[in-house]
C-alpha cells in the first residue's frame, strides 16, 4: 500500500485494505509526502470501533503492518501525525485526514498437506497410462457411491480421498493403486497432469485421437459395446 501527502497533508491510499486477520509482517505501507517542516517522527494511528486506538512507528518512510494490528474484521479510522520527540514523549506538529482501512478476513480450518512433485506425478502418470486404453470408463465419485461390484477394466477415481482404484474380482473388492492426492475435478486433475509434467509433443503422442465422453453410470450401463478411442468420465 502506497499513502500520499498532499500539500495540504491529505492522505489518500491507493487501496483501502490494511491487511487480512490473523497476517504478521505480510505487507508494507510506503508513504509519499510525509516530511514536514519541525517534525522529527511520524506515526500512523489506527482506531477501531471500540475506540481503542493505537499508534506505529514510520521508520524510513514505511511501516510493515504488525499482526496484533489486524486483530479483528472491521473498518478503522486512520491518521498520520507528524510529531516532534521530546524527554516525557512528543509534540503534535500536523496530522492528516481520517480516513478509513479495512481489516478482512481470512479463511480458518486444518489444511490438506500439499503433495509432493513425484506423488502428483506418479497419480497423473496411472491416469494418463489408463487414458491410453480404449473404451473403458473413469469413474469419479466419492468412495461410498462406488457400484458394489466394479469393473476390472475399469479406474476409479475417490474424488473425497483422492485416491485411484480397480476392481479386483479375485477378491471382490476395490484395490487402491495408488497414492493420495487432492483433486476437486477430474477435467482439471488431467489438465494440471498434462499442463505440469508433459510437453506439448508428449501429449500429442498420449492423447491425439481420443475422445472424452462424461455421463451418468446409468448411461454408461446401457453402452452394448464401448466405442474405440473413447474415454468414459462416469460422474454421477
Amino acid at each position: 500500500m502506497t499513502i500520499t501527502l498532499n500539500s495540504n497533508y491529505q492522505a489518500k491510499p491507493d487501496t483501502r485494505i490494511l491487511g487480512y486477520k490473523g497476517e504478521h509482517n505480510a505487507r508494507t505501507i510506503t508513504f509519499e509526502g510525509l516530511t514536514v517542516s519541525g517534525a522529527d517522527h511520524y506515526k500512523l494511528r489506527i482506531e477501531y470501533n471500540d475506540k481503542l486506538s493505537y499508534e506505529a512507528d514510520i521508520t524510513n518512510g514505511e511501516y510493515t503492518v504488525d499482526g496484533s494490528l489486524l486483530r479483528s474484521v472491521q473498518t478503522v479510522g486512520a491518521q498520520i501525525l507528524a510529531v516532534k520527540t521530546n524527554s516525557g514523549g512528543y509534540d503534535l506538529v500536523k496530522k492528516s485526514n481520517v480516513f478509513e482501512l479495512k481489516i478482512l478476513p481470512s479463511l480458518n480450518g486444518e489444511p490438506a498437506p500439499i503433495p509432493s512433485y513425484q506423488a502428483a506425478k506418479e497419480y497423473f502418470d496411472q491416469i494418463l497410462e489408463y487414458i491410453d486404453t480404449e473404451g473403458n470408463g473413469l469413474h469419479f465419485r466419492n468412495r461410498s457411491e462406488f457400484p458394489s461390484t466394479g469393473l476390472s477394466q475399469d479406474l476409479y477415481i475417490a474424488k473425497d480421498e483422492g485416491k485411484l482404484y480397480r476392481y479386483d474380482t479375485a477378491q471382490s473388492a476395490y484395490v487402491s493403486i495408488g497414492g493420495s492426492v487432492d483433486i476437486t475435478d477430474v477435467n482439471s486433475a488431467i489438465a494440471s497432469a498434462l499442463a505440469g509434467y508433459y510437453t506439448s509433443a508428449q501429449v500429442d503422442s498420449r492423447l491425439g485421437g481420443l475422445s472424452f465422453v462424461k455421463l451418468t453410470q446409468a448411461e454408461y450401463d446401457l453402452i452394448p459395446s464401448p466405442a474405440a478411442n473413447t474415454v468414459y468420465i462416469i460422474v454421477g
